[in-house]
C-alpha cells in the first residue's frame, strides 16, 4: 500500500502493519488450537455414532445434531500462558466427549426400539387377515399348518372383512316395493338395483322388506300362511328370508303370463293397471297383517319405497285411504324415478276403478300438449297418469343419479313433466346406483 507523500528532504516510506505483541499472538494460537480440538471432538462423536448405529443413518444424524450443542455448552476450553490446554482440561474434555457419545448412543437405542414398535404395528395393520390367522394357528410335527387351518383362516378373513359395515345411526323399517327384483324377474336395471340395495341396507341395520309380484312358481319363497282379501281378490303371500331381508311375494293369477313380466308379442298386457294397483294395495297392508320372524309384524312406522310408475300408486293410496283415516299416520313414502319414459298412462275412464275418492281425480290427471296426444278426440290429451299422481304426492323423491336428478328438470328428459318436478326441486335428490361385487 502506497503511503503518504513525503515533506521534502524526507525519505518516503511504506506504511506497515505493528508488529503483534507476545499476548496477542499466544491469544490467536490457542483459539485456533481450541477450534481444532472441539472440530476433533464433534468427529469422534460422528464416527462414534456411526459405528454403533450403521442403520438408519437419517435417524442418526438427527440425533447427533440435537447433542452438539449439548457437547458446545459444556466443553469449555482455558489455557494456560505457553497457549497450550494442560493435561487436565484434556482429560476433561474428553470424559465430556465420552459422555455425549454415551448420550448420543442411549439416545438411539432409546429411539430404536420405539420405531420397531412402529413398524411391527403398521405391519400387523396392514397384513392380511389370514396371515395373522396363519400365525396363531397350531403347526403340526414338521412346523407347519395344516391345510384345514389355512382353509379356516381364510373363511376367518373373509367374515372379518364382511363385518366391517357402517351401522346405521337410525334404523328404520324400510318398505321397497318394485315390479321386478332379480334373480327372479328382470327386464333391466330396475331388478338389479332391488335386488342388490335392500341386502346394503340390512346390513347397516335396518329391517327390509321388498314387496314384488310372484311372476311364476319360485323355488326359494315359500306360503307365509296369510292371505289378504283386497277388493274382493285373494291375494297370497309368499315369503323368503334371504341376507336378512324379507321377501316377500304376491300371488294372484294375474301375475303369471306365458310371455314377459309386461307385455307378449302381441303388446302390452291390457291388465297392467289392475295388476300393479293389487302390488300397491297388497305392499301397503304387508306390514300390518303379515308377521314375520321373530319380531312379528313391521307396523306403521315404515317407510315405503316406490320404484316407477308400477308402484307409484303407494304414495298416492298411503294419503288418500291410509292417513285419512288414522292408519300410517307416521309412515313416509319416497318415489323413486328409475325411467321417466315410463309413466303408466291409461284413459282418464278408469279412474273409478282405483278405489280413490272422486277428489283425488285431479291427482291423478295428467293433460298431454297437442303433439303428443294420443287416444281418442274427446280426451283432449287427457289421461291417468300413475307415475305423475306419485311424483306429485310424495314426501322425497329419488333419481339413480344426480345428473339424471338434473335431467328430469328440463326440456331434454322431462318428458312433459319437468315444470311439475322442477317445482318440486326441494325434495329432489339424485343418488349413485352402488356397485355389487358378490
Amino acid at each position: 500500500m502506497q503511503g503518504l507523500k513525503s515533506a521534502p528532504g524526507v525519505r518516503s516510506t511504506r506504511r506497515v502493519a505493528p508488529i503483534a505483541s507476545r499476548s496477542f499472538l499466544q491469544h490467536v494460537t490457542s483459539r485456533h488450537v481450541a477450534a481444532r480440538e472441539q472440530i476433533s471432538v464433534q468427529q469422534l462423536v460422528v464416527e462414534t455414532v456411526k459405528a454403533v448405529e450403521p442403520v438408519e443413518q437419517q435417524q442418526e444424524q438427527t440425533q447427533v445434531q440435537v447433542v452438539k450443542p449439548v457437547e458446545q455448552e459444556h466443553v469449555v476450553y482455558s489455557f494456560n500462558g505457553n497457549g497450550k490446554a494442560s493435561q487436565e482440561q484434556k482429560s476433561n474434555r474428553a470424559t465430556t466427549a465420552q459422555k455425549s457419545v454415551a448420550k448420543t448412543v442411549e439416545n438411539v437405542e432409546a429411539v430404536e426400539p420405539v420405531e420397531q414398535q412402529q413398524e411391527q404395528k403398521q405391519v400387523q395393520v396392514v397384513k392380511p387377515v389370514e396371515q395373522q390367522e396363519h400365525v396363531v394357528n397350531s403347526t403340526n410335527g414338521n412346523g407347519k399348518a395344516s391345510q384345514e387351518q389355512k382353509d379356516s383362516s381364510d373363511t376367518t378373513a373373509q367374515g372379518s372383512v364382511a363385518k366391517i359395515v357402517p351401522q346405521a345411526k337410525v334404523v328404520r323399517n324400510l318398505v321397497f316395493v318394485t315390479s321386478e327384483v332379480a334373480p327372479w324377474s328382470k327386464t333391466g336395471g330396475l331388478g338389479d338395483v332391488l335386488g342388490s340395495l335392500p341386502i346394503a341396507l340390512a346390513a347397516r341395520g335396518h329391517r327390509v322388506m321388498v314387496v314384488t309380484p310372484r311372476y311364476a312358481e319360485y323355488a326359494e319363497p315359500t306360503y307365509s300362511g296369510t292371505t289378504i282379501d283386497i277388493n274382493g281378490n285373494a291375494v297370497g303371500m309368499y315369503h323368503y328370508l334371504h341376507k336378512g331381508v324379507d321377501w316377500v311375494f304376491v300371488d294372484h293369477p294375474c301375475y303369471p303370463r306365458p310371455g314377459g313380466i309386461y307385455a307378449d308379442e302381441h303388446g302390452v298386457y291390457g291388465d297392467n293397471q289392475f295388476r300393479y294397483q293389487l302390488l300397491c294395495l297388497a305392499a301397503l297392508e304387508a306390514p300390518l297383517q303379515l308377521p314375520l320372524g321373530e319380531q312379528g309384524l313391521y307396523g306403521q312406522d315404515c317407510v315405503f319405497i316406490a320404484n316407477d310408475w308400477h308402484a307409484a300408486l303407494v304414495p298416492v293410496y298411503l294419503a288418500a285411504k291410509y292417513r285419512a283415516h288414522g292408519v300410517y299416520t307416521k309412515a313416509r313414502s319416497v318415489m323413486a324415478i328409475h325411467n321417466l319414459r315410463h309413466q303408466g298412462v291409461f284413459p282418464p275412464g278408469t279412474f273409478p276403478s282405483l278405489g280413490l275418492p272422486d277428489g283425488w281425480y285431479y291427482a291423478m290427471e295428467y293433460q298431454y300438449p297437442p303433439h303428443l296426444r294420443q287416444g281418442a278426440y274427446e280426451e283432449e290429451g287427457r289421461s291417468v297418469n300413475t307415475l305423475k299422481a306419485g311424483i306429485s304426492i310424495a314426501d322425497r323423491l329419488v333419481t339413480v343419479s344426480p345428473g339424471y336428478a338434473e335431467e328430469i328438470r328440463t326440456w331434454l328428459g322431462g318428458w312433459g313433466m319437468e315444470g311439475m318436478i322442477d317445482a318440486r326441486g326441494p325434495v329432489l335428490n339424485g343418488i349413485v346406483n352402488g356397485i355389487d361385487d358378490e
